[in-house]
């Protein structure tokens, strides 16, 4: 993690943790003597953190090695993936992604699939791109999954989403499909009380998952300018896997059955017959309307289709269960039919799901298996672990985790100014500040548990203080000098930031920047 306190690559980060309205799917990696998380990524009812361990290893060696444990227990239940670990790029920029993303596009034949949270309404040129690559190759499928509720907030003739895809939809039928995932646990009344601009809260469709024929970048950046710019995040490309790609691709096909469908009005006003929907933008639509339109009185050429007959749109939490647990242990089987036959292979992937609403909490229990592995390595020397997002709001089962390890934690979360809701409108806008007091809180009861961060001996204790306020600044790429304010400021646990012992609490912060980064690594 000195990668991300400096802003250089190369670094790991992995994925997002939980809590019960998140959507997400994490792949669990080891390369020998490491282990990794590596996200989709997904946004929670609370926003999530990350973890990156290591561990410093000492003589003798371990009787047992708790990586080769580690990697046991996730082969006992998960799809297992052999890669070369030279075929995974970490990349560190956001250009960075945006240049890989639309490399991927370009070379895509047979089949594109685009998951996120939304489309900035800005991105022409991705657009076109994804144009350009069904002109070009008339084998090409291109298949979007996105969140409803999000791509569907500017009621039209406004630009949303959903209004910017249709014409891909409408000029490439059958070629190209735009599917609306919504969470089903915002129902009853409360998905007539509750405002538009707060029904995310209530869970939301979050996986950044971009993929062509062999290749796919596992991120947690949305497709919008900012996330091609000035915020931070991670993003994994895997390269000539298509075992792999083709999992997620048929993973993300699987939840387009529980998804709305983006089709033109004539289609739907033709093909609706009855449904539990009601309408997501208009307050005085029918709870019985099949389709999801915008209020307006202009004629809008779309509308989004619930097309499963045999699935409630209010009520699939057992159906999708059985389906993803089903499609889980298939694809369990038929990797552990496939050891050993890739002999390059230097790096195993196991694929982790995360869906509370639904019941799936296979992450919760991989992130149990893994605490308890950095545990044996404290027993023979030292562990470090880093943990990092953008918002600090540590789920609790986590929390407990990092207070009760022997291991030492070093924590990393965005610094109020870097926070991607600093100076928003309303009351998000207090949202920094929020995250604030939850460090303060967590900070106290580090402290109550004699978790606070001290210095190694060898090192000056410049402060005895549980609370100290400090500066870290970051090199410039090209320079390597200071850049000002730009670096890790603000509270932590503890002195001089990075060494030492305990649980150790620091912000990022980057003039012009906001910070998005979540993973767990080792």
């Amino acid at each position: 993690m000195e990668a991300i306190r400096r802003m250089h690559p190369p670094y790991r980060l992995g994925p997002r943790l939980i809590t019960a309205s998140s959507l997400r799917t994490c792949s669990l990696s080891i390369s020998r003597n490491r282990a990794c998380i590596v996200p989709s990524s997904f946004r929670p009812l609370l926003p999530h953190n990350a973890l990156s361990v290591r561990y410093a290893h000492s003589e003798p060696k371990l009787k047992a090695d708790p990586i080769t444990e580690l990697g046991k227990t996730f082969g006992e239940t998960q799809p297992r993936f052999p890669v070369r670990g030279d075929e995974i790029e970490v990349l560190s920029e956001p250009e960075q992604f945006y240049k890989a993303l639309l490399g991927l596009i370009k070379r895509a034949k047979r089949r594109l699939v685009i998951s996120s949270l939304y489309i900035g309404t800005e991105q022409d040129e991705l657009l076109a791109a994804i144009r350009t690559a069904l002109n070009t190759s008339p084998s090409l499928k291109v298949t979007f999954l996105l969140d409803h509720n999000r791509c569907t907030r500017e009621p039209w003739p406004t630009k949303s989403t959903a209004s910017i895809l249709y014409p891909l939809v409408r000029d490439f039928p059958g070629r190209a499909e735009a599917w609306f995932y919504r969470s089903p646990k915002l129902s009853g009344v409360m998905e007539w009380l509750v405002p538009r601009r707060f029904d995310e809260g209530w869970g939301t469709w979050h996986a950044k998952i971009y993929g062509g024929d062999e290749e796919v970048i596992i991120s947690g950046a949305n497709l919008s300018k900012d996330y091609f710019s000035t915020r931070q995040d991670r993003y994994f490309y895997f390269r000539n896997s298509l075992h792999l790609t083709t999992y997620l691709s048929n993973l993300l096909r699987l939840y387009t059955g529980y998804s709305y469908l983006l089709t033109p009005t004539t289609f739907t006003a033709a093909s609706a017959s009855t449904s539990t929907l009601k309408s997501s933008s208009s307050s005085s639509s029918s709870p019985s309307s099949a389709l999801t339109a915008s209020a307006s009185t202009e004629p809008q050429p779309y509308a989004l289709y619930w097309p499963h007959t045999t699935v409630d749109p209010r009520d699939f939490h057992a159906h999708a269960f059985a389906t993803l647990s089903a499609f889980q242990a298939s694809w369990s089987r038929k990797t552990r039919d496939w050891e050993g036959k890739r002999v390059d292979a230097d790096t195993s992937v196991w694929p982790v799901l995360q869906a509370g609403v639904l019941g799936i909490k296979e992450e919760e229990r991989a992130m149990s298996a893994v605490w308890k592995a950095v545990d044996k390595f404290k027993e023979e020397g030292r562990a470090l672990v880093d943990l990092t997002s953008g918002y600090f709001s540590l789920y609790d089962m986590y929390k407990k985790a990092v207070i009760e390890s022997k291991a030492d934690v070093r924590i990393i979360a965005a610094a109020p100014k870097s926070n991607g809701f600093f100076g928003s409108k309303g009351i998000s806008g207090l949202i920094p500040e929020g995250y604030t007091l939850l460090e303060r809180d967590f900070e106290r009861e580090v402290s109550r548990r004699g978790r606070s961060w001290t210095v190694t001996p060898s090192q000056t204790d410049s402060s005895s203080s549980s609370l100290v306020t400090t500066t870290k600044s970051i090199p410039d790429e090209k320079s390597e000098k200071p850049t000002g304010t730009s670096g890790l400021t603000g509270s932590h646990l503890g002195s001089s930031p990075g060494t030492g012992h305990g649980v150790e609490l620091t912000e990022w912060q980057r003039d012009g920047w906001t910070y998005h980064s979540k993973g767990l690594s080792s």
